[in-house]
């Protein structure tokens, strides 16, 4: 697998999924709504998502794992990196070493 450069933001698993919807809205016309149903969850829930303004939970990963394929454990990780490449971003320069 390739590294990613540390200054470039990490891929939301949300984005994989808009992708993915509007990949299928344009060959098959696929409706937000009927998207939404294969989740079983709500379109606020899923809109949040898609839109990378919701973290992504195991149960969603296990959701897209079934829905439209891939590992759950790769969408968990994606989230994870992504998560972790906003505290960095946010906190590294805030936090210092204790001097020994």
């Amino acid at each position: 697998m390739t590294k990613r450069h540390p200054s470039h933001k990490p891929v939301h698993p949300g984005e994989i999924l808009e992708d993915v919807f509007n990949t299928l809205h344009s060959k098959t016309g696929l409706t937000k709504a009927a998207f939404t149903e294969a989740f079983g969850v709500s379109r606020p829930t899923l809109h949040k998502l898609m839109a990378c303004e919701a973290s992504l939970s195991p149960e969603m990963a296990l959701r897209m794992e079934a829905v439209i394929g891939g590992s759950a454990d790769t969408f968990m990780a994606l989230q994870a990196d992504y998560n972790m490449w906003h505290a960095r971003s946010q906190y590294s320069a805030k936090l210092k070493r204790l001097a020994a």
